[in-house]
C-alpha cells in the first residue's frame, strides 16, 4: 500500500517538497561535514538520498554522489541535478 501511494506521488513530488525548502537543511549538513573532516572534503556520498533535494544544494561545495533503493526516486535526483 505505501509504494502504491509513492508511485503515485513521484509526479507531484517537486510540488509537495520544494527544493528551497531543503536549503538550511544542506546547509546544516554541510557545516557539520566539514567541520567533522580532517583535510580535504570534497566528496559526499548520499545513502538515501530520494530526489536529491538537499544535493542542489550541496552540490556547490561537494562532488555528490548518491545511492536510492527506489528507482523513481532515483530519476527525479537525476533530473533535479
Amino acid at each position: 500500500m505505501k509504494l502504491a501511494l509513492y508511485n503515485e506521488l513521484v509526479p507531484w513530488y517537486r510540488l509537495l517538497d520544494p527544493t528551497e525548502e531543503h536549503r538550511d537543511e544542506a546547509e546544516a549538513f554541510t557545516a557539520a561535514f566539514t567541520s567533522a573532516v580532517q583535510g580535504p572534503c570534497a566528496t559526499l556520498l548520499e545513502l538515501g538520498s530520494g530526489a536529491g533535494k538537499n544535493a542542489v544544494h550541496m552540490k556547490q561545495r561537494f562532488n555528490c554522489n548518491h545511492a536510492d533503493p527506489y528507482e523513481p526516486q532515483v530519476g527525479l535526483w537525476r533530473e533535479i541535478n
